[in-house]
């Protein structure tokens, strides 16, 4: 027959999509765009390692998560969890359930200080157990059952702690009811160590247990896929650990310092991954960069020496560049970064302007030829 243009259209980065997928033809979908964030992949070491976990803070909270050798119901390890303020902290992994299925969940708790520790999920809504508060091993339990659903649910399982105070878990256990089999990996919190060199741990089971299956669901449907990598959604206890890398006063999604070594080890280490588990599916139609990447305010010590570098390449001389911005720098290097929230229409604000766009460019062109290391044909945007 006659070859046409293609027009897609679909629904785009809500987790919901994946199961979906089955009923999208009847409603005129062919593309879904999937996030998977960084956070989902780069797990923090400590004593041990929360591999297959994940954890997050109320906005703004001071909060530590660590492994403890001291502090333990069975094993070598615990997770302790301390929180400074009163706030609502959360331990869990991501899985997916069988709908309409009763499950039931427990875990040994000890806690220090007032916190109030909770077994949850978000299985069909938000829903907890009765609080503990001990300063003995105490065993928490929660029953729940998913909702009915054509397909299967993914849902957070995990603990919720509201803080101040010190919280230990250990040995937490999820099983289908009528079932002794334990849905979840590491309960103990036993497993896991960096690789020499790195200061971080690669989790791919959000890619085994979610990704994987959702381009397969997919294949078997003829929805097309693309994968956003998702710069957004990088580690928040990376930035706890390495300051530099967060540009807290950018406005908009990214927070990320796209200057920093780190965070591009990061990037490049988030496309390896990804790529290496995704490349091959037929149902993967192309990787997404980024969405809605404003790039506007970065006051880092890399972008400054960044810009004084770009100033060096476009002015013949500080004297040159002086007359042109009506200035009297000594050196490039006194030059400071514009307050980008009062931006002057003047050259030295077209000339940082220009410099900040292609500094933006060239982290997408970076993500870009990293995809195209594992697949030289994938669309990228």
């Amino acid at each position: 027959g006659e070859n046409k243009p293609l027009i897609f259209s679909g629904y785009g980065m809500f987790e919901q999509v994946q199961y979906d997928i089955p009923i999208f033809q009847d409603l005129g979908t062919n593309i879904i765009d999937f996030n998977i964030y960084p956070f989902e992949i780069f797990k923090k070491p400590g004593l041990v390692e929360f591999n297959t976990w994940s954890d997050s803070a109320g906005s703004g909270t001071k909060y530590e998560l660590e492994g403890d050798a001291e502090h333990v119901y069975s094993g070598s390890y615990s997770a302790r969890i301390t929180v400074v303020a009163s706030s609502n902290n959360i331990l869990y992994r991501k899985l997916n359930l069988k709908p309409d299925t009763r499950y039931n969940l427990s875990c040994y708790v000890k806690t220090e200080g007032v916190p109030n520790v909770q077994l949850y999920t978000d299985a069909g809504g938000w829903n907890t157990g009765n609080p503990v508060n001990s300063e003995n091993w105490t065993l928490a339990t929660y029953s729940f059952t998913t909702p009915e659903s054509p397909t299967e649910i993914q849902a957070q399982v995990g603990i919720f702690v509201k803080g101040p105070g010190i919280a230990w878990i250990d040995d937490i256990v999820l099983v289908e009811d009528g079932t002794e089999t334990n849905l979840m990996d590491n309960s103990g919190f036993e497993e896991g160590t960096p690789d020499e060199g790195k200061f971080y741990v690669i989790d791919e089971s959000y890619l085994d247990n979610v990704v994987v299956p959702t381009l397969r669901r997919a294949e078997e449907h003829n929805i097309a896929v693309t994968i956003e990598l998702s710069p957004q959604g990088f580690p928040d206890w990376i930035f706890q650990e390495y300051p530099e890398t967060h540009i807290a006063d950018n406005y908009g999604f990214l927070k990320c310092n796209i200057e920093h070594p780190i965070v591009q080890e990061i990037m490049k280490e988030h496309v390896r991954v990804i790529m290496n588990k995704v490349k091959d599916s037929p149902a993967l139609q192309a990787i997404n960069l980024s969405n809605e990447t404003e790039y506007i305010t970065n006051n880092s010590r890399q972008n400054l020496e960044k810009w004084h570098e770009y100033l060096e390449e476009i002015h013949e001389s500080v004297e040159e560049m002086n007359e042109l911005y009506g200035t009297s720098y000594e050196s490039f290097d006194e030059v400071p970064i514009p307050n980008m929230e009062n931006v002057k229409a003047n050259a030295l604000y077209y000339d940082y302007l220009v410099y900040k766009s292609k500094r933006n460019i060239a982290f997408h062109k970076m993500l870009a030829d990293e995809v195209h290391k594992y697949d030289p044909d994938m669309p990228v945007h």
